[in-house]
């Protein structure tokens, strides 16, 4: 059984991201690239995205993203959050006001790291 997970910069729901109003040339990239792997299926995008499933999760969940990210979208990791956390489910968000996609591994280590010793601990 998995007891914990962190999430960093990730993409959560792969229909809402693909509907995108105006995405930009990187998002566009990124959704032609989902188009590649899985068509234009939105059935395999909805199995392929993570809020459809918050019910099952019971790991406690640590989300980071970067709130300027041009890549992901951090309403995504909100919505996440807050749909772990109303399932009864242990999730915690950070969001980096300051970083993009890349979040340097310093500052990511500062949460990291005292969430995998409260996961070791427990």
């Amino acid at each position: 059984m998995v007891k914990a997970a962190i999430l960093i910069s990730g993409l959560y729901d792969l229909n809402e991201y693909a509907g995108k109003p105006n995405p930009s040339l990187t998002q566009k990239s990124i959704i032609q690239s989902m188009y590649n792997e899985i068509g234009n299926d939105t059935e395999d995008m909805k199995k392929r995205s993570l809020l459809n499933y918050t019910k099952l999760i019971t790991a406690s969940l640590l989300i980071i993203n970067g709130e300027k990210d041009d890549r992901t979208d951090p309403n995504q990791a909100r919505k996440l959050n807050i749909a772990i956390n109303q399932e009864a489910g242990k999730s915690e968000l950070i969001i980096y006001p300051e970083y993009g996609h890349q979040i340097p591994v310093e500052i990511r280590n500062k949460v990291i790291d005292p969430f995998i010793d409260k996961i070791i601990k427990r």
